[in-house]
């Protein structure tokens, strides 16, 4: 998309919108990515803790995209160009401004992107199940991505029948066979996939109907 980018519109500054978007959006996608592809661990935990700074990565972002914004649409878009120069002709321009827009939408999906995959996703019941419930309180929670992450981590242990997770509170309602698996697991899991937990209600007998 780049090579073709006359020397009116600033090439790297959209590179560097879409770069500094990837990392805004790491701390949210990256473990959700890396449950999908069956990586855990300590790479999931270093993705959490970019969450601090992504308000930082969604500026520069901003800043990358209104300087490319106005080195587009300034008044005079050719000044910079030698007359018969490629980045003079009204063709460029047009060509220029459809990149910008192309990388606009881009750099919106992957900022909206957590909040659209929370909103397609629904949690995973097995009716008429009977096992115990145990309530997690979860770290690193910050974004609504965060719950899809912990529900499929969680649902993906042998044994659980049901996991509804919160962001405010960051907790975990989990009903389990402990038969199949234990509370120690269930916390391992949550860990392996980024969001270490703690036990904040006991296990007890419940009937899923």
């Amino acid at each position: 998309m780049f090579h073709s980018v006359s020397s009116g519109t600033p090439r790297w500054g959209l590179i560097g919108a879409i770069g500094s978007a990837l990392i805004a959006s790491l701390c949210c996608l990256g473990p959700l990515v890396l449950l999908v592809l069956g990586v855990g661990g300590a790479w999931a935990a270093q993705l959490t803790s970019l969450e601090p700074y992504r308000p930082i990565f969604v500026g520069i972002t901003l800043l990358f995209m209104g300087y490319a914004f106005y080195r587009v649409y300034r008044k005079n878009p050719a000044r910079d160009c030698e007359p018969g120069r490629a980045c003079a002709h009204p063709q460029t321009e047009r060509r220029n401004k459809i990149v910008l827009w192309t990388v606009a939408l881009i750099i919106l999906a992957l900022l909206v992107s957590p909040y659209i995959i929370a909103g397609f996703h629904s949690s995973t019941t097995m009716p008429g199940t009977t096992g115990q419930t145990v309530v997690l309180e979860l770290q690193n929670m910050t974004c609504v991505s965060c719950v899809v992450a912990v529900e499929k981590g969680l649902l993906n242990q042998e044994g659980v029948y049901r996991v509804e997770a919160t962001l405010e509170p960051p907790r975990a309602t989990v009903v389990f066979d402990p038969g199949k698996t234990t509370v120690t697991a269930l916390l391992r899991a949550t860990t392996d996939i980024g969001y270490p937990s703690r036990v904040l209600i006991e296990p007890s007998k419940q009937k899923e109907n």
